[in-house]
């Protein structure tokens, strides 16, 4: 038998073994470490019944081993680590560490300490760093338990399918189990598909790991179907029919083929409603993540991007191949939700739009408010949300939004493409308090063309800002795949290849790992590391201050008084009429140059209250409570 050597150890694992033709297949949907512990897999919710709808499949199941690596991490440290640790390191996706630790699976003669990877991050990480070590040297361990149980599981098969989803760091932790399942069943075939197998890193994928049957490029409701006839037969009709499915990566004599990719996306108004029981059952049988995680369905309302087809933002790479704009019927995405909320028992709901859909906003949103239940829900917007609309949000559910924020300084919301200015996002934050939903959002720089300057006066806003909901981190941008920062170096951010860390976990040849990550590494650009460090150590004061401070407008019996509780300040203001007036008017916004000299003396006196946020020559009102 033809085999491979995997890098960084001599461990042999068996190529591509040809399948035979059967009558019906038996199909099991495989999600890795380091999927979210709270949400089922969209793919394999949507393709699991695909499958079962298809005349040549017998059986499909569905493993959620990330919630089984959680339970053995819990288990493996006596209790001590679980749930917390693990999304330790789902956040640590851009340093590469969960790809790094299942690489221990192809590395069995090599500790942790004595990997590349380990010496390049065990001092910047911390302690981080330690709980991943402890984990790279269970994972071998857990993968080979897994494979033996899987490998019994379809010990009266033949041929059995093993179809893996794969996004951001899941690509090692599916890789290692592939592997071990070949070793015990070299007849299984090995699918994989998800967002790290679109463009280039299908193919690349494919071509370096020979256990790799086949890699599905793309939206995969239509070619997986075609796949699954296309192994129902044998010779050259197989291979007729798998020439024929686009974006598809196979096997012609132990070479790798990679079809053209997919001409055209899939229509929402025939894609099927997500099938979630697998997850739910998993999830039961879960004690330590039961104890402590949140279940939450996932839905989708769209796919793509309509802001990124006008203008795509420049850091962001996160729709790849799929940024055409394709939404559900309001009407559907209400019956959707409020059919599998009581199919499941659940008021939890995630949504994985890139970007909700207007109609959503405008249509939607009402006819959820008024079913009047209890929905937990959570949408990526835009932030130039209307006070209205927002508050139509929150009365169907949405209580929480991430709002694409992304930065406070009006000239790198240009440099992104944004299509919003600062003193929209100040008021985001502030209507977003007024009407109860928790925005989260991160703050960005390390762009080309921002300026030290203009972040240091953004430092001496800040503390106006206290009152209202903090970013959840502060990071230097990173170059993604797909990002028009990737595709097009004369935007000034220069790439410095793939991501070395991620490098140092698979240990390929580097014009493979061009091809295969989503992560590169760039020059610094923007602003210095001093200023970074002014701009982080003002956002942990915002942090420290946001619980204990207080800025919200109060009408009654004809008087408008401020509260406010920030810094050292304990007051009440009280407002004159023409205060009142100027402060309702910059509600929603104003041009301040368009205010007669009179309004412009009212307004001064707000600013100098610091009541106001000047962004230019806009000026936009500070305390909660306001509506327009």
């Amino acid at each position: 038998m033809t085999s491979i050597a995997e890098p960084g150890t001599d461990q042999r694992v068996p190529l591509h073994v040809e399948p035979p033709s059967r009558s019906r297949l038996t199909l099991r949907f495989v999600s890795m470490p380091w999927a979210p512990l709270e949400l089922p897999s969209m793919a394999i919710s949507l393709l699991g019944g695909v499958a079962e709808r298809h005349p040549g499949v017998e059986r499909v199941e569905t493993d959620y081993l990330n919630l089984a690596w959680a339970e053995h991490v819990h288990e493996r440290s006596g209790g001590r680590w679980g749930a917390a640790e693990y999304e330790e390191v789902v956040g640590g996706y851009f340093v590469g560490m969960g790809d790094w630790i299942f690489s221990a699976y192809f590395r069995p003669a090599l500790a942790a300490e004595d990997t590349a990877y380990w010496r390049l991050v065990h001092r910047s990480e911390g302690t981080i760093a330690e709980h991943a070590a402890a984990m790279y040297g269970w994972a071998r361990g857990f993968v080979e338990e897994q494979a033996d149980r899987l490998a019994a599981s379809v010990a009266d098969v033949d041929s059995p399918m093993f179809g893996f989803t794969t996004t951001f760091d899941q690509n090692m932790a599916s890789l290692a189990l592939a592997a071990a399942l070949k070793t015990r069943r070299p007849d299984a075939v090995v699918v994989f598909g998800g967002a790290n197998c679109d463009g280039e890193q299908g193919p690349a994928l494919h071509r370096n790991f020979g256990f790799v049957d086949f890699v599905v490029g793309g939206e995969a409701e239509e070619s997986l179907p075609r796949l699954l006839t296309a192994l129902s037969v044998d010779g050259d009709e197989r291979v007729a029919l798998l020439r024929q499915i686009p974006g598809l990566c196979w096997r012609r004599h132990h070479g790798s083929v990679a079809n053209p990719p997919q001409p055209r996306q899939i229509s929402l108004a025939a894609a099927g409603r997500p099938k979630m029981d697998a997850f739910y059952a998993a999830f039961d049988r879960s004690p330590h993540v039961r104890s402590t995680v949140v279940p939450k369905m996932q839905l989708e309302g769209s796919r793509g991007c309509w802001w990124g087809e006008k203008h795509h933002c420049t850091f962001c790479g996160l729709n790849g191949t799929g940024m055409r704009f394709r939404a559900r019927d309001p009407h559907r995405f209400v019956s959707d939700l409020r059919e599998l909320s009581s199919y499941y028992h659940s008021l939890d709901a995630v949504f994985t739009d890139n970007i909700l859909d207007m109609a959503v906003v405008n249509k939607a949103a009402s006819e959820l408010a008024q079913l009047d239940l209890d929905f937990q829900l959570f949408a990526e917007v835009k932030s130039n949300l209307r006070f209205r609309q927002l508050e139509v949000l929150s009365r169907a559910g949405f209580t929480q939004l991430q709002p694409g924020i992304e930065s406070l300084l009006s000239p790198v919301l240009r440099l992104m493409r944004k299509g919003v200015s600062a003193w929209q996002n100040v008021r985001f934050l502030r209507d977003a308090a007024t009407v109860g939903i928790y925005p989260g959002w991160n703050l960005l720089f390390g762009f080309p063309g921002e300026t030290d300057a203009a972040y240091l006066e953004l430092i001496e806003q800040l503390p106006l800002l206290h009152h209202l909901v903090p970013p959840e981190g502060t990071y230097r941008i990173v170059m993604t795949r797909f990002s028009p920062y990737f595709e097009n170096p004369e935007l000034g951010l220069r790439s410095e290849g793939p991501s070395a860390l991620l490098s140092a976990a698979y240990g390929l040849p580097r014009r493979e790992m061009a091809d295969l990550v989503y992560v590169y590494d760039s020059a610094r650009a923007g602003i210095g590391n001093r200023t970074a460090a002014a701009l982080g150590s003002a956002i942990k004061q915002w942090k420290r201050m946001h619980r204990s401070t207080r800025l919200h407008v109060t009408t009654a019996h004809g008087r408008t008084d401020v509260i406010e509780r920030r810094g050292g300040s304990r007051r009440v203001l009280e407002l004159s009429e023409d205060e009142t007036t100027i402060l309702r008017r910059a509600a929603p916004g104003l041009n301040v140059d368009q205010l007669a000299p009179g309004e412009r003396a009212v307004l001064d006196e707000l600013i100098a209250a610091r009541l106001i946020f000047v962004d230019g020559a806009h000026a936009v009102a500070l305390p909660v409570g306001l509506t327009w």
